[in-house]
């Protein structure tokens, strides 16, 4: 539906907790009009250990899509 990405965070604990990651390139599209990818960055603390990420990304009504990768 055009509608922007608005937030992005990913978890390395199983969706426990998650770190809200930081928007870049493509998160200034219009409003209606965002059909390009958002990429976005994120800091995983050290000295965590992780077999996988989850990552979930909140669009301007409030949709959420996750993501799981092994």
């Amino acid at each position: 539906g055009g509608k922007k990405i608005t937030k992005v965070e990913i978890s390395v604990d199983d969706g426990k907790t998650y770190i809200e990651a930081e928007l870049t390139e493509g998160s200034q599209q219009e409003f209606g009009k965002a059909w390009a990818w958002t990429f976005w960055e994120a800091e995983i603390p050290q000295g965590l250990t992780y077999n996988s990420v989850r990552s979930r990304a909140t669009d301007e009504d409030g949709n959420i899509q996750q993501f799981n990768l092994p």
